[in-house]
Parts: structure tokens; sequence; C-alpha cells
């Protein structure tokens, strides 16, 4: 093989101009080609032509880069292009621009016997080469690239939501200032979309990790609420990395789920960057050792899911992740649910180069858009569906949430003859009995309603262990199962006279014995639970089975099922149960054909390992709320009351107390209303987040007697100035305010209220709520409009309770001043004017004749 000279720059290295023959011999990292570029000032326009044009070769990207660089840049320098490749990260290549008696040796040009250019380089140039781009490393890159692949949306799957729009629908927003209550996220929590839009500068998927001025963010923190889609668009980066269509600056993007056990075990790096194989897996962990996580994102999926030592715990893996300790070099980006705000912010806080995303749900044009394709095969049903949206706000404004449009859209399809849901727990009582019922239509399930011995065996073995872990006296109670026919002889001598037992063991024993006869005679089932009953040490245990026994065979919510089918969603409700007790959302162990009820699914085993085990989680998050919140709701009053009580400190538990209002309507008994009534009552509270809670918890229950034996006849003061609401917001205040028959005081200061809002507040319950309000501050409110300016001036007329109204600084046009003046001028009531800050003429001044007018 024949050596050509050694190429060197004249001149040196420094200020002379570079010499693209040169330039194509540096050895640029394949994946850093496009961050070069924009570091030596060539505009992404650019950059990504230049990548279309050669999208499978590098090598021409990289040449026709510095191409374009030389033509735009007349006075580049060699000094100007290391700077460059210092900044990212390619310090063996800025080496390479040195004079040939300095650090490194010159670039060294060969021609291999296939007569095409090599480039030479130093033993250790080659070592820091290979170690960077291994072959373990290329091998973990394809495996990443096919385990996105596995990640797609069934098409299956109920309810049929249409998974390629989600993302290009949903909007991704910039989030300037991140704080504990950011108001965008209490904006987003409440569905409204419209105005955050107005507020904040959406941006490309494309752009997600960099900066304006070409900078890549080191943390990014993407938030958003319950099925917003925070997941999909996690996977979805992923996926478009592994096609070379987004992220192409990072040689690997690793997407972790955090809920799995393999990840939140993960102790070292090797384990948490797992590959099938162990060579591999301990390969890829040292070469994040050795560069420090540079070049590579890591992607962690759901961090409001790991527990809160996991989260911000010293030990965590995860957290010293999050604050640059571990692999300092790393980037990373973790999404959350806004109830995890805390946690992150103390990680990320002293963090340079931090990027805030939220991703925020669908507005008014992807709802359109949505229903559209929902209902582009019936028209007629497109209308009705419209009409009821239209006259039910409050369902509109769940609709902002994408999952909830979905399973909306597909349960009116299915129930749009009957009374179609009102309120989130009736949206997700008919998801789950719709359901259940294209199960058992699978199933075929015939079976009358009742307690067979399948039921009854799945209620012994649901309480095996209370039962094991409570009975004190296990020869007594041998002796009443064997008087009453439930065991045979040899087992109460058994568990009376074998003293090498331990009280447990004996427990078990005659656990086993009445399961076995239950099965086979159900009877026996009635006379088992008498025989519990006089036992007093029993009788918590006793009343959990009863209250169970008997929602079995009266399910007000799940009417017509099956009893086989009834005692699974027994079976998965208290599993989801146990579960948000313990911060579980992955499940093993659970009964065989489980999923078939539609409400469980097998979790992809994308990074499995050897363990044959199945994992299991919710359809949905949403869903184990829902089920945790319908198994609360038939324990006892005083178990319900304790965990209501121990969610309130919880943020992250105010969805499954919302379905606890909405299934028990607080009517279960005049203890369980005296117990929740300190709960729900602090409404003159100054914690935002709880005021609305209360207001949206009173709404659920859709009990109106419930609310005036709460309220009381004590005037009430409503103050939640300077916060977001919506639609919804305001529908459960107006309904609050109108069934409690007493007198409010209301403040909505700068509370970006819309015409839609407005006429929420005003026409919930016919109208009805605006008569109960005698101070109405609605200040600083710059959307509302002539619409909702001419309703409150009608509503002025009729109304005879308001005496203060504040309007300033609202900007009200003259249209809507003049609506608002017609209602003024007739109502006598009205004690206190503020108009200042609106335009307003002289003429229609002197027509208001109010002494107490603020201009």
């Amino acid at each position: 093989m024949q050596q050509t000279p050694t190429i060197g720059y004249k001149g040196g290295f420094g200020t002379s101009k570079p010499l693209l023959k040169d330039l194509a011999c540096l050895k640029v990292t394949p994946t850093k080609w496009y961050r070069l570029g924009l570091q030596i000032n060539i505009s992404e326009n650019e950059l990504d032509k230049i990548k279309a044009n050669n999208p499978t070769d590098v090598d021409s990207c990289i040449l026709e880069m510095f191409k374009t660089w030389l033509r735009n840049t007349p006075d580049a320098t060699y000094a100007e292009l290391k700077d460059a490749l210092d900044r990212i990260g390619e310090h063996s290549v800025a080496a390479q621009l040195l004079q040939p008696s300095e650090h490194c040796p010159v670039p060294v040009r060969t021609i291999s016997s296939a007569g095409r250019p090599l480039l030479q380089q130093s033993t250790a140039q080659q070592h820091l080469t290979s170690l960077s781009v291994s072959n373990e490393v290329e091998q973990y890159r394809t495996f990443l690239t096919a385990t996105y692949e596995c990640t797609q949306a069934t098409e299956d799957q109920w309810p049929p939501v249409q998974f390629k729009e989600y993302i290009k629908l949903a909007t991704v927003v910039k989030v300037e200032d991140f704080m504990e209550e950011d108001d965008c996220t209490r904006a987003m929590m409440n569905g409204n979309v419209e105005i955050i839009k107005k507020m904040k500068q959406p941006i490309k998927m494309k752009k997600i990790g960099r900066f304006e001025d070409g900078t890549l963010a080191k943390c990014i923190i993407v938030q958003g609420i319950p099925g917003v889609g925070k997941s999909t668009l996690a996977w979805q980066l992923g996926r478009r990395w592994g096609k070379k269509e987004i992220l192409q600056h990072f040689q690997l993007v690793i997407v972790l789920r955090v809920r799995d056990e393999r990840v939140q075990e993960a102790q070292t790096l090797s384990e948490l960057f797992y590959h099938p194989d162990p060579d591999i897996q301990q390969s890829v962990g040292k070469w994040m050792a050795s560069t420090l996580g540079e070049d590579v994102l890591l992607i962690l999926d759901g961090y409001d899911e790991l527990s809160s030592e996991l989260q911000i715990g010293k030990q965590s893996i995860f957290a010293r992740i999050i604050k640059g300790k571990e692999l300092p070099k790393l980037s990373v980006l973790v999404t959350s649910r806004p109830s995890a705000n805390r946690n992150l912010y103390q990680l990320c806080r002293k963090r340079a180069k931090c990027q805030y995303i939220e991703v925020v749900g669908f507005g008014k044009k992807e709802i359109r858009e949505y229903v559209d394709l929902a209902f582009k095969y019936n028209l007629q049903l497109k209308e009705r569906f419209n009409l009821y949206i239209e006259h039910h706000p409050h369902i509109l404004s769940m609709m902002y949430v994408p999952i909830n449009c979905a399973i909306v859209a597909e349960l009116f399809k299915e129930k749009h003859k009957g009374n179609p849901p009102q309120t989130l727990t009736e949206v997700y009582t008919a998801l789950t009995n719709t359901l259940l019922q294209r199960h058992e239509q699978k199933t075929k399930e015939k079976t009358p309603v009742g307690m067979p011995n399948t039921e009854c065996h799945n209620l012994l073995k649901t309480h095996y262990s209370d039962l094991v872990g409570t009975i004190q006296d296990s020869a007594g109670l041998a002796g009443s199962l064997y008087s009453r026919g439930i065991i045979s002889q040899s087992v109460r001598d058994k568990v009376q006279e074998r003293v090498d037992l331990t009280t447990k063991e004996k427990s078990q024993v005659l656990i086993n014995a009445v399961e076995a006869q239950v099965t086979t005679d159900p009877s026996m089932f009635q006379a088992f639970m008498e025989v519990l009953t006089e036992e007093p040490s029993l009788s918590t245990i006793v009343e959990k089975m009863s209250v169970l026994a008997v929602t079995s065979s009266k399910l007000t919510c799940f009417e017509g099922l099956s009893s086989t089918t009834l005692s699974q969603l027994q079976y998965v409700a208290r599993l989801a149960y146990q579960g948000t007790l313990n911060d579980q959302l992955i499940f093993h162990d659970v009964q065989d054909n489980i999923e078939s009820l539609g409400l469980l699914q097998k979790v992809p085993q994308l990074y499995s390992t050897s363990s044959p085990k199945a994992s299991y989680n919710f359809l949905h998050k949403t869903v184990q709320e829902f089920l945790t919140a319908w198994y609360v709701s038939s324990l006892p009053t005083s178990e319900q009351r304790v965990f209501v009580k121990d969610s309130l400190t919880k943020p992250n538990m105010s969805i499954t107390v919302r379905f606890i209002a909405g299934l028990t309507k607080f009517q279960t008994s005049p203890e369980n209303m005296d117990a929740l009534a300190d709960i729900v009552i602090s409404l003159e509270t100054t914690d935002k987040r709880r005021l609305l809670e209360n207001l949206h918890w009173m709404f659920e229950t859709q009990n109106p007697t419930f609310i005036p034996r709460l309220m009381g006849n004590k005037e009430r003061t409503f103050k939640s100035s300077y916060t977001h609401l919506n639609l919804f917001d305001l529908h459960a205040l107006g309904y609050c305010i109108a069934n409690s028959s007493t007198l409010w005081s209301v403040d909505l200061t700068c509370c970006i209220l819309t015409d839609d809002c407005m006429r929420m507040l005003f026409l919930v319950e016919d109208g009805k709520a605006f008569h109960y309000i005698t101070s109405l501050n609605l200040s600083w409110n710059r959307y509302i409009k002539t619409p909702s300016a001419s309703l409150l001036g009608m509503m002025l007329k009729e109304n005879s309770t308001l005496k203060e109204l504040n309007l300033g600084r609202c900007e009200l046009q003259p249209e809507a001043l003049k609506e608002v003046i017609k209602g003024v001028q007739v109502n006598t009531m009205l004690e206190t004017l503020d108009l200042s800050g609106n335009t307003i003429d002289n003429k229609r001044a002197s027509c208001l004749g109010k002494n107490d007018i603020i201009l």
C-alpha cells in the first residue's frame, strides 16, 4: 500500500484559511455533524436540506456541511472550527487541527487497496474512536431501534383511539417559568388549552431539547396531566430517532418506562441499560461511565410513578442522574404528572441548561378534528354528539384530555340511545361497564347474578391472608365449624390436638378446609359467615366480606353482568386498591386470563429478563384510580373516612377522591356525611388547589341535598383570584352556589374568563346561581366580550341580591359596556359598581345614575 506525503496546514494552526481537501480528512463522529453545523453558524434549513439530499450517506453530509461553511464564511479559520469541535465534545478531532509538532500527529492520508482514502491516527486516538463507536454500542443501538418499533398501539385496543393523530394534534408548549404551581399547569389541568396557546409559544417535536440559540439542554422536564399523551410522546421520540428522523445529534436515545420492576430495581448503570446479551449490557454500562453519558439522551417516562424515595432519595440512581451527579454529560428527559413538580424542581433547580415543556391537550380545533374522524361514517350521529357536548360543556372540558376525548366519543357511539354520561365518574363507570359487557359477549357468559361457588371461592381467596392473620382461637372456631357441618372431624381434631402446629398454621388448615367445602357446596358460605359473626375478633373482616358479597349481587352501576364477571371485577378492584396503597402500577401473579376483562393488559416485555412471570398494568392509570375508588366505596364507612383523609395530603390522589364522591354521593349513611363534612367544607381555604377540588368533589356527587346540609346558613366566600378557570370550574362553582341555599361573595379577579366560562356561571341550573351572589369581582378579565356582557346585563335586570360588581380593567369595548349599562339602569339593588380601566364616554356614564360608581 503506497503512502502519500503528510498533509500539513500551511501557516500552521490559527487564522489560516481552511482547505476543503483537509477538512474532508477529519473524522467527525457521524451522529455529531448536525450539531457541528449549528456551532459554525449554518442554519437549520441548510442542514435539513443537506440531510434530505443525502439521507443515508453521512460522509456526504459532512462534506456538504464544510462546503456550505466555507461558502457562507469567507473569513473562516481553523481556530473557529477547533472551538466549535471542542464545544460539541469532539476533542480528538479538534486535536487533529494542531501543528504536527504539537499534541497529536497531523492527519495522514493513505490509499487503501481499493483506492479509497483512509485516515490514520495514533494508537490513543484509535482506541478513543473505537470506544466511542464500539461494536457493542452499535448493537445496542440496533436493539433499541427494534424495541421502539414494538411499542406501536394495537388496532384492536378499545377505545379505538386514533393513535396516529395524537402527537400531531396535541401541542407541546414551552414553559418559561417552571414553578410548583405554574399557572399554565393549572389551566391545563382544567382544560383551558385555548388560553395557554395565547400565553405560550408552541414548539415542534424536533426542537425538543434545543434552545433558540442552538445549544442543547442537559435536562428536559416534560409535564402534563393524566391522559394527555406524555408516554405517547416519549416513545414517539424513541421511534423517530430509530428511524433517523429526529434527535440524530445523539448517538443513543434510551427510553425507560420507570414503572417497570426491572428499571426500579436497578442499582448500577449496567442494570439500568438492559440488553439480552449480558456482555453487551456490561460493555454499554462501562462505555456510558467512560464517556460520562456524552451524546446520549435518556428518557425517563413516568417519574411521578416512582415512590418518594426513588424520586428524591440520596441513593436513588434516578435522582442522581436528574441532578447531574451521575453521568454529568448525559442529556435526560423526564415525563411526569404535575403532582411530582415539587420533587422535580428540587432536583433540577441548580442545573444549567434546563428546559421545561408542557404537553397540552386538544384545543377546540383538535376536538373538532377528532370528532370528524371518529364519526366520519355516521354524520347524523356526529350532529347529535356535537349537540350533546354543546349542552354539557363540563363534558366538553374533559375532552381537552385526548384519552377522555376518545372515551367520551366511543361511549356515545355505543350508548347514544340512552342517557350519556354527565360526570367524570359516570364516564369511567360507563367505560368499565362497556369493557365488561364486551368481555361477556366474547366469552358468551350467561350465568345469572348471584353467589355461585366460584364467587364464594374468590371471596375466600381474596381475604385469605386477613382471615389467617386475624383468627385467635383456632380450636374454638374449629369446634363451631364442625358443629355446623362445614369441616370434617379429622380437620377439627387436627386443629385442636396437634401441639406442633402454630396458631397461624392451624388457621391455614381451617380456611383451606372451608375453601374446599365451599367450592363444592356454596350454601356453606353463608353458614361460614354466620360462624365468623359470632367471633368478636373477626368483626372487621366479616364486615368487609359481607359488604363485598352484597355488592356482588346488587351492583347499581354494573347491572346485567354475570356473577363470574362481577367476581373478577371485585378481584381487579382490590388489586387496584392494594396497588394504590403501595404505589404499585405493575402487578404479577394475577388470576389467569384476567386481562380478558379489558381493564388490565399485559405489560410488553420491552426490556425483558429471563424471568418467566408475566406483568400487568391497568389500561390507564385513571382506570386504576376509578377501580380503587369503587373498591373503597364498598368498604365500611370508618375505612372510607380514613382513606379519604389520608388521601387529602397527596396531590396525586385527587382524582381517586373525586371518583369516591361520585360513587358514594356522600349519602351512604349520616356518619359518612359527618365524617367527610370537615374535609369538603373548607371553602374559605387559601389553598387554590384544594378550593377547586372541593368544588369538583361536590359536583361529582350530583347530590343536591348534600350541599345545603354541608353549607348551612352561613354566607360563603369563594376567592380564586389569579387562577386560570375553565368551563368545568365555573360549572361546578355555579352548581354548588345554586344548590347551597345561602348567599355568596365571589372573587374571580384575573381568572382569564372567556365568554363560554361566563355563560356557564350565569346559566347553570337555569341561572339560579346568580341569584345567590351578593358581591362579584370580575376585574382584570380581558377576555370578556360582548356576548357575556350582554348576558350579564340581562341577569342584572332580574337580580335582587347583587350589591357589589367590579368590572375594572376588563378592557370592555363600547358595545359590551352598553349591554352592561342596560342592566345596571334597571337593577335597584346594586350599591357599588367599578368600571375603571374601561373605555366609557361621558354620555354613557351619565346614564348610570348611581352614586357609588368608579370610572
